[in-house]
Formats: structure tokens, C-alpha cells, sequence
């Protein structure tokens, strides 16, 4: 049975039995990670013994970008792309409105 892991990072990794008590580095941070010792009734995480209040876990959490360096490059020329029509829609636009200005006050 593997035994589940989870960075801190919020990378989910699963491990061998025969891994429980080992350390091994995130591959996503490079932050050392403990291998839990294998639970023996995963049941017996849910069931309340009411032996008073219990501890919460907070975990930061922090923004990662998990995308690929090939989609990063992508969505930048994709945006830049955007940006170029975007602009040569608008000096279009107003180029297109001063020349009507300019035909409406010739005189023929």
C-alpha cells in the first residue's frame, strides 16, 4: 500500500511502505520531506474519541505556477498578439474618423 505525501508546496507525491521514517526533496521546491510512518486503519483518522479539543493545521498556501515553460511562452505571445490588434484597431479607428473629418470640411 503507498503511503501519501504532500509537499508543502502542494505537490502530492505517494511512497512505499518500506520508504515510512525516510526524507526525500520535493521535486516541484526542493524542500526535504518526511515520509510518514504508514497508517494501519485509515478509518481511524475520522472516528472521535473525545479526549478533548483538536489541533488545527494551518498551511500557508502559496501561489505556483505549474504550467510549462513552452505555455508560458505561448500565453506571452499570445497576449502580445492581442496587444498589437488592440492597438492597430484603435489608430485605425481614429485614423479612420480624422480622415472623415477631413473629407466632410473640403469643398468641392
Amino acid at each position: 500500500m503507498a503511503i501519501a505525501v504532500e509537499c508543502i508546496c502542494g505537490k502530492r507525491f505517494k511512497a512505499r511502505d518500506d520508504q515510512a521514517g525516510k526524507n526525500f526533496t520535493c521535486s516541484h521546491c526542493g524542500i526535504a520531506i518526511a515520509v510518514p510512518q504508514p497508517k494501519e486503519d485509515p478509518a481511524a483518522e475520522f472516528v472521535s474519541d473525545d479526549s478533548g479539543p483538536t489541533k488545527s493545521v494551518f498551511r500557508p498556501t502559496q501561489f505556483t505556477d505549474d504550467r510549462s515553460d513552452a505555455a508560458k511562452r505561448h500565453f506571452r505571445v499570445f497576449v502580445s498578439v492581442c496587444a498589437a490588434v488592440c492597438i492597430v484597431a484603435i489608430g485605425g479607428t481614429v485614423w479612420y474618423l480624422e480622415a472623415g473629418k477631413k473629407l466632410k470640411t473640403q469643398k468641392h
